[in-house]
């Protein structure tokens, strides 16, 4: 369903400094990110899906720089990256602002292959970057005259061609600053429609997708016939978007998707599972049905709860999309897990894991 628009994603979470909280997922009035503050980063499996950066900080509504020791004019990095998807063209969108000609503000898309280490301080990203195991596809600096301190948006799209996902493993996004004395620089806003893809082979969940012909009403009655596309999910993650895909190759409307694999239950007790959705889905553990919404509706979030002693059980959601936003969570709460989480890849997880974040999130009614 479409609604007001509290657009954020990905990148956004790139904005995102050191506030650590579960779901890692950025939206206007505020910041709820998983991220790390560290001097390097360095491409692996294991550091994707939330931010590194050095020197920022965040208010309401917007990444800060923040100054650096003794308030030199240094540059702070920022940055998060995701598994290459298919080779495609996609979009980025940056909000930002800046008060001074001499500052140093740019983002860059990277490509990078497995393993490059990437500074996050002074210099790590220059305006022309050429060090090994990297290549810039955009790079975007504003113009002195917008150095007003107010807000300007930026829109750039890039390609990521099949030479391109075949040399390098991982697309970045980094932005790059300083600021000194009174200057202003903040971030905010931000967005990509590239999709999240899953590379971990150990991935729990077998995701099955299908096009609906028309719209559809009630889950338990919708017509599945054949899926067009079968991947494996780390999570039930695809937090509420207009603007960008669940997965690669599936339609932005009427789409449906099954998932199932099998879910660990770390501790005997009443566990609460939360199912959120736009539009209707149902989740079922142990083949009972614990949570359902049947009708097309904004995001909304049904609860059930189920005695379960630890252990593994079968786990399957359903879900349907007529059109406008969509999107498709559920969370957990029980014995150690004391408020309501995205249930972790690792209850999922045939091994070890990674973690790969969803889009474009907007404002839940």
């Amino acid at each position: 369903m479409r609604h007001g628009m509290w657009v954020s994603a990905l990148l956004a979470i790139m904005i995102g400094p050191c506030v650590p909280r579960a779901g890692a997922n950025f939206f206007k009035p505020g910041f709820m990110v998983q991220s790390e503050s560290a001097t390097t980063w360095t491409a692996s499996a294991s550091t994707t899906g939330k931010w590194y950066g050095s020197g920022f900080s965040t208010t309401s509504e917007a990444a800060v720089l923040s100054h650096a020791a003794n308030g030199r004019n240094e540059d702070r990095v920022l940055l998060q990256a995701i598994p290459i998807p298919v080779a495609a063209t996609y979009q980025v969108q940056v909000r930002a602002r800046f008060s001074s000609p001499g500052q140093r503000f740019y983002w860059h898309i990277l490509l990078v292959t497995e393993g490059t280490t990437i500074s996050l301080t002074q210099g790590g990203v220059p305006t022309n970057i050429t060090q090994p195991g990297v290549k810039s596809l955009v790079r975007v600096a504003p113009s002195s005259g917008n150095a007003t301190g107010q807000w300007v948006n930026y829109s750039n799209s890039f390609t990521i061609n099949a030479a391109d996902a075949a040399a390098y493993k991982y697309a970045v996004i980094a932005l790059v600053a300083s600021r000194a004395n009174s200057d202003v620089a903040q971030f905010d806003d931000v967005h990509t429609d590239m999709p999240a893809t899953t590379t971990d082979a150990d991935a729990g969940l077998t995701a099955e997708w299908y096009h609906i012909t028309g719209s559809t009403s009630r889950v338990s009655t919708m017509p599945w016939g054949t899926p067009v596309k079968t991947t494996k999910e780390e999570q039930v993650n695809f937090i509420n978007t207009t603007n960008a895909a669940f997965t690669s190759g599936v339609r932005l409307e009427n789409f449906g998707v099954k998932l199932t694999g099998t879910i660990t239950i770390p501790a005997t007790g009443l566990w609460t599972f939360t199912l959120g959705s736009d539009d209707g889905a149902w989740l079922r553990i142990d083949n009972q049905t614990v949570a359902i919404h049947e009708s097309p509706r904004s995001f909304g979030r049904t609860a059930g709860s189920v005695q379960l002693a630890a252990g593994k059980y079968p786990f399957e959601v359903r879900f349907y999309e007529n059109g406008g936003q969509q999107g498709l969570q559920v969370w957990w709460r029980g014995p150690g897990v004391a408020t309501d989480d995205v249930i972790p890849a690792s209850a999922f997880a045939l091994a070890s894991r990674i973690r790969v974040v969803k889009w474009v999130q907007e404002a839940e009614d």
